[in-house]
């Protein structure tokens, strides 16, 4: 079963406790307690998802080794051969790698279960069919499983609804924010609905004309990769159309493109909503020239800093999904030293988070992510092809991983790009067909030396370590969590693997917030509307239940799908009227939450008891009558 289109979600829903009252009668009181979970912060008000794109257990411990000379989640063979934590890890002693801790499975619809067992006693197991972004930020934002390439629909191409669609059902707001193009597969998950990832012009038209207060990524039309003005437009993530209407006001977003007014944002007041794009091209600064110093461009911290400011602005809470979607690039391109800049500045984006979690709101209200969609380039040790450790300080480096071994490492699965700036699958739907993607990278000309205030440009990385893909994972991705829930989250796992300890899969948080910690209170009438023989429509879904993949051969079937460098092969015509919104309707804005909010069911249910003892106290005096007439 889904939540999928012309299906209401709640059917599928578990009631949600949380806010709701029981009755008891003890000692002829009534009294009204709250069904809360063990915990009692079950219902959060804000939700923050950070993800780190690609990033698994050792890209983060290979930042760990550069920063502090440390590692945490090292693994090596013992005596008897089999896989074992490594000796020389130390625990994590602060920050958001000294959370609690689970893993988390990242498997796309059609693809292998994780298995503990596979996983550490064949290392070859770990390269077989992994999920790509789109799959996996659909499962993340949704709860439930599609094909590789599909965004916000299921398998068989239904519209789910997404965390930021529900976050507007209970009237809170939703953002998204990431270092790669906003209408990238990531942010798109968590905004848009299409049966292509590639089809970046429809994409980037739900979110323009969407009801996200935020949307903020790289992909400027008129910047390249060097944050250099171009002589002509590139316009591979977003019409032309779409991008005049942002620039000459004519939609509902306040667009926002200079450093200056990315800055602004950050703090005093702020427009309603806005669409923030960096000046430049595919990256904040991952497909900057290898000759190029770091572009003179905004930095995640900041944009996540923004986006918390606008956000904030609701009295009621919101969702917002970051992503640090530029460490999947790197790892795709074996990019040792850029993966650590592209790890330091998502580690400084969370830093922000927890700021603003300390300053402006509390972890009573706020629960707080870090995880990632899967892990990218198979990163590991200094012994090639095996499960060994990186050590801190320790090496000659091996090679990295030539494109074309990487497409060795892949024969036999759907193509994958594996160049920097090229770096996802193509859209393979559970029949077996493959969408086909292309690739043109181009290398623009340096810029002028520039610094960002977030890092400093790597030269070298001094940790031993190999790439041994130029592809996505099946491992288990770190999931680390702290705030409101988090008890709740901790009981989620129910599975055990034997390095990385407790597990769940990466449908069960969404599933858990939509099913239970986030739900509207009107669902529960809704569907007894339902079964009283009505032919309702789902509230939540598009005006007319518009098919969100009407108009998506616009690249598929002329062969522009566009590669993540920007580029495409012809120009994408956007059909009016082919995009849709997706997003929730905009009545179910203000339903009543299930979120320990202010709830009608305690006086109503204090007037019931009032009225159960009244009756009981009626019928006791009948009977006594009726026995004093006898």
């Amino acid at each position: 079963m889904t939540r999928g289109k012309h299906v209401r979600f709640s059917q599928f829903s578990k009631p949600a406790m949380a806010g709701a009252f029981t009755l008891t009668l003890i000692g002829g009181a009534v009294v009204a307690s709250p069904a809360a979970a063990a915990d009692g912060d079950v219902t959060p008000k804000n939700v923050i998802i950070m993800i780190g794109d690609g990033m698994g257990y050792n890209q983060v411990d290979l930042m760990n080794a550069e920063d502090s000379g440390n590692v945490h989640w090292q693994v090596d063979r013992g005596g008897d051969n089999k896989v074992k934590p490594a000796g020389h890890n130390t625990d994590p002693a602060e920050g958001w790698q000294s959370w609690s801790h689970l893993g988390m499975s990242t498997h796309w619809v059609d693809g292998p279960v994780y298995d503990p067992a596979e996983s550490w006693t064949d290392f070859e197991w770990n390269k077989e069919s992994p999920t790509d972004s789109a799959a996996a930020g659909t499962a993340m934002a949704s709860g439930e499983k599609t094909y590789n390439g599909g965004l916000g629909v299921d398998a068989d191409g239904n519209v789910l609804e997404n965390l930021s669609e529900r976050a507007h059902a209970l009237g809170k707001s939703a953002g998204v924010v990431s270092s790669v193009p906003y209408s990238h597969a990531t942010p798109a998950a968590f905004s848009a609905h299409n049966e292509s990832r590639n089809n970046y012009h429809d994409i980037a038209h739900q979110q323009v004309t969407g009801d996200l207060e935020v949307v903020m990524g790289a992909g400027h039309p008129l910047y390249s990769d060097d944050n250099e003005l171009l002589a002509e437009g590139d316009f591979s993530y977003i019409s032309e159309e779409d991008w005049n209407a942002l620039a000459d006001g004519e939609t509902d977003r306040t667009l926002v493109e200079t450093n200056e007014d990315f800055e602004a944002l950050t703090a005093g007041d702020t427009p309603e909503s806005i669409f923030g794009v960096a000046q430049v091209a595919s990256t904040l600064q991952q497909g900057r020239s290898d000759s190029a110093a770091l572009n003179d461009v905004v930095d995640l911290p900041t944009m996540t800093a923004g986006a918390l400011n606008v956000l904030d602005n609701n009295d009621e809470g919101f969702s917002l999904m970051v992503e640090g979607g530029a460490i999947d690039w790197t790892g795709h391109a074996n990019d040792s030293e850029r993966t650590i800049e592209e790890m330091r500045d998502f580690d400084a984006a969370v830093d922000t988070v927890l700021d603003w979690v300390e300053t402006n709101s509390s972890w009573d209200d706020t629960l707080v992510v870090v995880t990632a969609d899967h892990e990218t380039g198979y990163l590991y040790g200094e012994l090639e092809d095996d499960f060994s450790a990186i050590i801190p300080g320790a090496a000659e480096q091996t090679a990295p991983v030539t494109n074309d071994q990487a497409t060795a490492d892949s024969a036999g699965e759907p193509a994958q790009a594996n160049v920097q700036g090229s770096n996802e699958p193509a859209v393979q739907k559970p029949n077996g067909d493959v969408e086909e993607t292309t690739s043109d990278e181009t290398a623009p000309a340096p810029i002028a030396d520039t610094m960002s205030p977030a890092y400093a440009p790597v030269e070298s990385v001094d940790a031993a370590h190999s790439w041994n893909s130029g592809n996505h994972t099946n491992q288990l991705v770190p999931f680390f969590y702290k705030g409101a829930g988090a008890e709740t989250v901790t009981g989620l796992a129910t599975d055990l693997d034997p390095i990385r300890g407790e597990y769940f899969d990466n449908i069960t948080l969404p599933a858990w917030l939509l099913e239970e910690a986030w739900v509207a209170a009107d669902e529960d009438q809704n569907d007894e509307d339902q079964t009283d023989g009505g032919d309702q429509t789902d509230g939540s879904q598009t005006d007319g239940d518009t098919d969100q993949t009407d108009g998506t051969d616009q690249d598929g079937d002329t062969g522009t799908d566009q590669d993540a460098s920007g580029t495409t092969g012809d120009d994408q015509d956007q059909n009016d009227g082919s995009s849709g919104d997706a997003t929730t309707d905009e009545s179910s804005a203000d339903a009543l939450a299930v979120t320990g909010a202010d709830s009608p069911i305690l006086p109503v249910g204090i007037a019931l008891g009032a009225l159960l003892i009244g009756g009981g106290a009626l019928v006791a005096a009948r009977l006594r009558r009726n026995a004093a007439s006898e």
